[in-house]
């Protein structure tokens, strides 16, 4: 006998969820991680754009102080690199003290005429290798030496969303160009 008060009592007694309630909570689960997981992302270049702006600092005094010394110059910077393997820096080799150590996100570019210099922080290949850690390869953080206002996607003297958004072209500004030349 079907649908009688047996029944009924039987359908109360088991206990679990249903499929509907179950594909709700996946569903529900699901749409969370797909609003979390970018906006953690961005947090997390964010952050190490900081490494990138703070190796900035450095590398301005450093070149302030170059400049000094060469007839207030920047031209003898043009295109030295600045990589976590030593090795593969050539920027060490003009400004002797000046080093990262192989904990850094990025690799760094100079371009520069005699009056102006551009500084690109890119991110180092999606593979860590000699200790380098990746950061988000082909990703630029961008500074310029000359001040940038209302430019933008830049924040005064640095340009990182490129890096934290992880697509598209930097903006020009300053003394930089989108692809981290000087102009």
């Amino acid at each position: 006998m079907t649908g009688g008060p047996l029944d009924i009592t039987r359908r109360r007694k088991e206990k679990g969820f249903t499929l509907i309630e179950l594909m709700v909570v996946v569903a529900i689960i699901a749409i969370l991680a797909a609003i979390g997981v970018p906006k953690m992302t961005a947090f997390i270049r964010t952050a190490e754009t900081a490494e990138a702006t703070e190796q900035f600092g450095r590398m301005v005094s450093a070149f302030e102080a170059y400049a000094t010394l060469h007839n207030d110059s920047y031209l003898g910077l043009n295109g030295k690199v600045l990589h976590p393997v030593s090795a593969t820096s050539t920027l060490t080799g003009v400004i002797s003290h000046l080093s990262i150590d192989n904990t850094t996100h990025f690799t760094y570019t100079v371009n520069s005429t005699a009056a102006a210099y551009c500084i690109k922080a890119e991110g180092n290949a999606a593979a860590a290798t000699n200790g380098v850690p990746a950061g988000s390869p082909g990703g630029l953080v961008l500074f310029s030496k000359n001040a940038t206002a209302g430019a933008d996607g830049w924040d005064g003297q640095v340009s990182n969303v490129n890096y934290i958004s992880g697509s598209g072209p930097a903006a020009a500004g300053g003394s930089c160009t989108v692809a981290g030349a000087v102009q």
